[in-house]
């Protein structure tokens, strides 16, 4: 899945232990949409991806290929909104040019 949106928060990194002893850090993001309901999306990136995110600035316009899933614990289904690869759209600046007559 991909989606288009503006980078408006990083929260913080979290960080534990699985259940096999492993070791794991996450960021999440914030990206609005722009869509009229529902624009605000949380994404979480895992691994060098993680640290991409790091380079870029709240504001900044992107494209994010996600992983989409849901996991059923209890009777309820949570959901995880995973970030595989992240893009800096660049919008090009069109200077107008005058017309020759």
């Amino acid at each position: 899945m991909k989606i288009k949106g503006k980078l408006i928060k990083i929260l913080k990194q979290e960080s534990g232990v699985s259940k096999a002893g492993k070791d794991w850090k996450k960021q999440s993001f914030i990206l609005n949409t722009g869509s009229e309901y529902n624009n605000e999306i949380c994404v979480s990136t895992f691994g060098d991806i993680m640290n991409q995110l790091q380079k870029l600035e709240v504001g900044s316009d992107l494209e994010c290929y996600l992983n989409v899933s849901s996991k059923e614990y209890n009777g309820k289904y949570y959901h995880n909104i995973s970030a595989w690869r992240i893009e800096l759209v660049k919008t090009e600046n069109v200077e107008s040019e005058e017309m020759p007559f």
